[in-house]
């Protein structure tokens, strides 16, 4: 889990279901975000030389029953979480394309990701934590702001890690067979400033693009009209929350991909079924998911001038909200404005700004830069893209209701049996 980590004799990296702390889902007092579950367990460690040494692994779930109510909240189920983190070692161990040198992992089936975080980072979502699960909470359909779903520290010899469970913005569907691709990807802080990945970073493997890629692409985000004023309110809601807390140095995760082609997507794209009046964007959403920025197989369906573009799925979220504006930024942004001052450059156009500016300029690229104006679309591609998209919900509803006769069914049946295995004349001999 990083240079400093020894070297376990278990490997690949795993969790299991006994490591993480299960709580039923119900809404959190203010005492459970002080809440610790530690464990702590024997394990083998190996030196360069083969020479084994028993130590001590010490497993720290931070406000269990706290993170356990915000994931139903979201939509995943205890069993879903563990099954999706603990059912097949991690993926990744990998340093991250960003500056902050953090290891990023992945469950095997891409919905979690982990990520180790600064112990100022780990400090600062303790203190934030009520407040942010809270404000989640209250706005899970529409907010912008990346899931958290757990926080972890794990002691190893004399080493310290701390993780962070999230989701994973580019997820697909999981109703879809593969997972999207995304063929373009952009992490947009809504500043020029250093903010370009040039060809030959590209060519050693940065695949991640910046805000000066992103104009000098000419891209933009073809929205239905009626998700612009949800998107732009949402935005705003959540930047003044950030604002609040002083945070900054945050961006907007943005991937591209091709329509998912999975059969699934074909068969719901292709319904017709009319629906009534009451299928809106702000109901119908995929089985188990709670966003209305994961209608279209786990992203946002284009509206585009041309055929192409209408193809394509957007794939967003505000990442990074742990980095505050305390004394070192403070020192970084007097230091770099002063700077750009004596280049006769604007000195707001620098990262290092404090909350309320960062959220400003932030907000201002993304209305100007990131989304189209709706009133530059077709109407009619809107009306269009409005009529598949009731379709696709009234399908993605029949398959919900169908799965959920199912499943009863087969509780039904499997109480009946249970009890039939109960009686006297039922039982073996």
């Amino acid at each position: 889990l990083g240079p400093s980590a020894p070297t376990l004799t278990v490997t690949p990296t795993r969790l299991t279901h006994r490591t993480i702390t299960t709580t039923p889902s119900t809404p959190p007092t203010d005492d459970s975000f002080s809440e610790r579950k530690m464990r702590t367990s024997d394990y083998l460690t190996q030196d360069k030389n083969g020479n084994s040494k028993k130590d001590k692994f010490t497993f720290v779930d931070v406000a269990p029953a706290g993170f356990d109510h915000l994931r139903s909240a979201c939509g995943m189920t205890i069993v879903d979480y563990l099954d999706s983190l603990c059912g097949l070692p991690l993926t990744g161990g990998a340093v991250g394309e960003g500056k902050s040198g953090q290891f990023f992992f992945f469950s095997a089936d891409r919905t979690v990701m982990l990520k180790t975080v600064t112990h100022a980072e780990w400090q600062f979502m303790n203190r934030i934590l009520k407040d942010y699960h809270h404000h989640m909470v209250d706005n899970i359909e529409t907010t912008l702001l990346c899931r958290f779903y757990a926080l972890y520290k794990l002691k190893l010899n004399k080493g310290v890690t701390r993780l962070v469970a999230m989701n994973n913005i580019f997820q697909c569907s999981p109703h879809t067979e593969a997972p999207a691709s995304m063929k373009e990807m952009y992490d947009l802080k809504g500043s020029f400033h250093h903010r370009l990945v040039t060809d030959k970073q590209k060519a050693s493997g940065v695949k991640v693009l910046k805000d000066l890629n992103w104009k000098n692409n000419q891209r933009k985000m073809r929205i239905a009209p009626q998700m612009h004023n949800v998107l732009s309110d949402s935005m705003r809601k959540d930047v003044d929350w950030l604002e609040e807390h002083h945070v900054m140095d945050y961006s907007m995760l943005l991937g591209i991909s091709a329509y998912p082609e999975a059969e699934e997507a074909h068969r719901m794209s292709s319904a017709t079924s009319t629906v009534s009046s009451a299928s809106s964007y702000l109901s119908g959403v995929d089985p188990g998911r709670t966003s209305i920025w994961k209608h279209d197989m786990g992203g946002l369906k284009a509206i585009g001038e041309d055929e192409a573009l209408e193809d394509e799925n957007y794939y967003f979220g505000i990442i990074d909200i742990l980095q505050e504006y305390n004394m070192k930024k403070k020192v970084e942004h007097a230091y770099k404005s002063r700077l750009m001052e004596l280049k006769g450059k604007n000195p707001k156009d620098i990262s290092a700004v404090n909350a309320k500016d960062y959220g400003e300029r932030f907000v201002n690229f993304m209305q100007s830069e990131v989304i189209e104006d709706p009133s530059k679309l077709d109407p009619a591609l809107c009306a269009a893209a409005e009529t598949e998209r009731e379709a696709r919900e009234a399908a993605a509803a029949r398959e919900n209701l169908a799965r959920e006769s199912s499943e009863r069914g087969s509780e039904r049946v499997g109480s009946e049996a249970g009890e039939a295995a109960d009686l006297p004349f039922m039982a073996e001999s």
